[in-house]
């Protein structure tokens, strides 16, 4: 429980609302917002408090306290109280912690949107991307499609913790080889995906050259990858950009087994 004054004092701060923000009472009391939270943080909160002293309204805000240990956070009800003449004279506040449902809100929303043994971007989140980059401005918009070579083998000769071993050092050999703003996610089986926006034919073809390299300058004979890509130069249906991707990888697949024959 905290009230403030119109400028942004505290009034009072009860000794939860202290122990909460790693400070002592007789710290707090008197002092201004910002000499208790960092700026972004306190700009945020007094915005609610403003709120209320000009509406005179009760309002409901999700706030975060950054702490040295863990990071809280914390329902907040911010309440006027008016006084004898109908001004709103302080708003006092009622915090409640819900840190644990925050947890759960952020690992829900980590398994929504990600391959859980990899690490990835999953399928889903993949094709919301590619809409996304459809509507937007972000062309030229390359795709690379890569299928991991002979994992069902390598599942039956060494067994699936090996082959899942494989997959995982897949997705390392991936995020190593490309940048942060590109998507890379996991199709599913053997086969990933990347997205790269404002990247050209010539800058795509770089990155798979860098991405074969990565993979012979592995001391991991067993992992061996058919990759394919293809470019939007211009606005088009990226649909058909990741088929032309998808095509190109299985004929460099048909390629690998052919080498193979021979």
């Amino acid at each position: 429980i905290f009230m403030f004054a119109p400028d942004g004092t505290y009034l009072y701060v009860n000794a939860a609302f202290a122990e909460g923000v790693q400070h002592k009472q007789d710290d707090i009391i008197g002092k201004r917002i910002w000499d208790i939270f960092p700026k972004e943080e306190a700009d945020k909160r007094f915005a609610l408090v403003n709120w209320v002293f000009e509406n005179k309204c009760t309002r409901d805000i999700e706030v975060r306290v950054p702490r040295s240990d863990e990071d809280r956070y914390y329902l907040t009800t911010a309440k006027p109280i008016l006084d004898d003449h109908g001004q709103v004279s302080m708003v006092v506040c009622i915090s409640k912690e819900i840190t644990d449902r925050k947890k759960m809100e952020n690992e829900l929303r980590y398994l929504s949107t990600h391959d859980i043994l990899t690490g990835l971007y999953n399928r889903n989140f993949f094709e919301t991307e590619l809409q996304r980059f459809q509507e937007s401005r972000l062309f030229p918009v390359s795709i690379i499609m890569i299928d991991l070579d002979h994992l069902k083998q390598i599942n039956d000769l060494f067994g699936h913790a090996t082959g899942d071993d494989m997959l995982v050092r897949a997705a390392q050999v991936l995020k190593d080889s490309f940048r942060s703003e590109d998507i890379i996610a996991r199709m599913g089986g053997d086969e990933f995906v990347v997205l790269l926006p404002h990247t050209s034919q010539v800058q795509v073809t770089e990155a798979v050259a860098r991405l074969r390299t990565h993979i012979q300058n592995l001391e991991t004979p067993l992992l061996r990858m058919s990759i394919g890509a293809a470019c939007g130069e211009k606005p088009c249906l990226l649909s058909e950009v990741l088929r032309q991707a998808d095509d190109a990888m299985y004929q460099d697949k048909a390629s690998h087994k052919e080498a193979e024959r021979e």
